[in-house]
C-alpha cells in the first residue's frame, strides 16, 4: 500500500513538532531561564538566624531548582555544630524548603581555660572563653580530653547518665540549678543559692526521686546552711 504526498508530510510534520515540543521541554527544564529558585522556606530555628541557616547550606537564589542538590544541602547544614537534624525540599517550580531541628544548649564544662557549651544530646555546640557569655550550669568535676566542635564530650553511656538528672529534674528545680559535679559515678547538684544536693552513686541512683524536690525544698530555707542527702532510702537535710 502506497502513502501518498500528502501523507509523508503530515507524517514529517508531526515528527518536526515532535522533537520541537521535546526540544522546548528540555529548554524548559534544564536552562538557567526557567525554575530558578526564587525561595527558601525555613522553620524550626530557634538559636540560628534564617540566612545564617541560607548561608550555610549554600543554596544560592536564582540558580536552576532542577540542577540543586539536596544531599549537599543537608550534608552542609550537619556540619554545623547547632544543627541535629534537618530535611531540605525541593518546591516546584521554584522554592526550597528547609526544616531544622536544633540543638538545645543544656550545660557548659570547664576545659583548657574555657568553657564547652554542651547540647541536651551531648555534642560540643561552641567553646567559649568567657562564662558570662553562657549563661548555663556548670558540669565540674569531669576532665575532657581533646575535643573539638561537634563531637561528643562524652560515651553514650555515660551521657545517658547526665540526660537522666535533666530529664528528671522538675523545670522549678533546673531553672535555680548552678552546678552539677560529677567524680567518677559520684555526683551532687548545686542551686543558685548555694544548697548541695547529694545523689551519691549515680548508677545505683534513683531518678524519680528527683521529680519529689520541689516539695522537699519548700520545706528548707535558704537561711539554712546545709546539704541535702538523696543518696539514702530517705531524703535527710544535715545541717552544717
Amino acid at each position: 500500500m502506497k502513502v501518498s504526498y500528502r501523507e509523508k508530510s503530515k507524517i514529517k510534520l508531526w515528527m518536526v513538532i515532535s522533537v520541537l515540543l521535546v526540544v522546548f521541554v528540555f529548554q524548559i527544564i534544564f536552562t538557567p531561564l526557567f525554575f530558578k529558585v526564587k525561595h527558601v522556606n525555613i522553620s524550626g530555628q530557634a538559636y540560628l538566624t534564617k540566612n545564617e541557616i541560607l548561608q550555610i547550606s549554600q543554596i544560592e537564589l536564582g540558580k536552576p531548582l532542577v540542577t540543586l542538590s539536596t544531599s549537599k544541602a543537608v550534608k552542609n547544614l550537619l556540619a554545623n555544630s547547632w544543627i541535629k537534624d534537618v530535611k531540605v525540599e525541593k518546591a516546584w517550580p521554584n522554592e526550597v524548603n528547609i526544616s531544622v531541628t536544633e540543638r538545645v544548649p543544656s550545660l557548659a564544662i570547664p576545659y583548657k581555660n574555657q568553657f564547652l557549651m554542651i547540647s541536651k544530646d551531648g555534642y560540643v555546640i561552641e567553646i567559649k572563653n568567657d562564662y558570662s557569655t553562657v549563661n548555663l550550669p556548670i558540669l565540674n568535676g569531669y576532665v575532657v580530653d581533646e575535643i573539638e566542635v561537634n563531637q561528643q564530650v562524652m560515651s553514650k553511656e555515660q551521657w545517658e547518665l547526665v540526660d537522666k538528672i535533666y530529664t528528671n529534674l522538675p523545670n522549678n528545680v533546673l531553672s535555680i540549678l548552678s552546678e552539677i559535679y560529677w567524680y567518677r559515678d559520684l555526683v551532687e547538684l548545686f542551686t543558685d543559692d548555694g544548697l548541695k544536693i547529694s545523689l551519691g552513686d549515680i548508677k545505683d541512683f534513683d531518678y524519680v526521686r528527683l521529680k519529689m524536690l520541689p516539695e522537699i525544698l519548700k520545706n528548707i530555707s535558704k537561711e539554712d546552711k546545709g546539704y541535702l542527702d538523696l543518696s539514702g532510702i530517705y531524703a535527710v537535710f544535715r545541717k552544717l
